[in-house]
C-alpha cells in the first residue's frame, strides 16, 4: 500500500513522545529487510540439516534474529504510543513486558490479526509465547562472541508478530488520521 509522504511520514502524531506516523512508515522498510535476510537464513539452515555449519551462518543467524525483535520491539512500543498518548514507550528491550503493557482489547487484536495471517511461516501458534520466548533476543544476540548469546531465537515468528503489531498500528493511524479530518 502506497501513501503520500505527506499525509503519513510528515503526518502529526498523536503521541508528543514518540513520532507514531514516522516509526509506521521506517517499519515498512525494516519489515522488508528482516524478511530478507531471514530468506538468506534457509540455505544455512539446510547446510546444517546435512552436518555442517557454514561459516556465515552465525551472522545471518545473529542480525535475523536482532531485526525481528527489533520490529517486534518498535511496533509495540509505536502501539503503546498510540493506544496511550500520553506516555512514553518505556526504554526496554523486553517484549513480553511491552506486550503486557498493552490493554486487553488491544492485545486481543494483535492476536487475532497474527491468527490471520497465514502467508508468513511461523511455528508457534501463541504470540503471548513468541514474545515470551524472544523477549530478551535483541540484547541476548547482540555481542556473539559473549558466552551468554546465541541461545534461543525464532525470527520468523517474532516478524510475524511485529508485522501483526505494525498492521494494527497502521489501523489505529488511519482512524486517528480519520478523526483529526472530520474535526477540522
Amino acid at each position: 500500500m502506497r501513501v503520500a509522504r505527506s499525509e503519513f511520514y510528515g503526518g502529526p502524531s498523536i503521541n508528543p513522545h514518540w513520532h507514531v506516523p514516522r516509526a509506521l512508515h521506517s517499519l515498512e522498510g525494516e519489515i522488508d529487510t528482516a524478511k530478507r535476510i531471514i530468506e538468506r537464513l534457509d540455505p544455512f539452515l539446510e547446510q546444517r540439516i546435512a552436518g555442517f555449519e557454514h561459516v556465515h551462518e552465525l551472522g545471518v543467524v545473529s542480525v535475523a534474529i536482532m531485526v525481528s525483535a527489533l520490529v517486534a520491539e518498535r511496533a509495540l512500543k509505536s502501539l503503546i504510543a498510540q493506544t496511550q498518548p500520553t506516555v512514553q514507550p518505556e526504554k526496554t528491550h523486553g517484549l513480553a513486558n511491552l506486550f503486557a503493557q498493552l490493554e486487553a482489547p488491544v492485545q486481543e487484536e494483535i492476536k487475532a490479526q497474527y491468527q490471520m495471517m497465514q502467508d508468513w511461516v511461523a511455528h508457534h501458534e501463541d504470540i503471548e509465547k513468541v514474545f515470551s520466548v524472544a523477549s530478551k533476543s535483541f540484547e541476548a544476540w547482540r555481542y556473539t562472541m559473549e558466552d551468554r548469546t546465541a541461545r534461543g531465537g525464532i525470527p520468523r515468528d517474532v516478524l510475524k508478530a511485529g508485522a501483526a503489531v505494525h498492521a494494527i498500528c497502521f489501523r489505529y493511524l488511519r482512524m486517528w488520521q480519520r478523526e483529526i479530518r472530520s474535526s477540522c
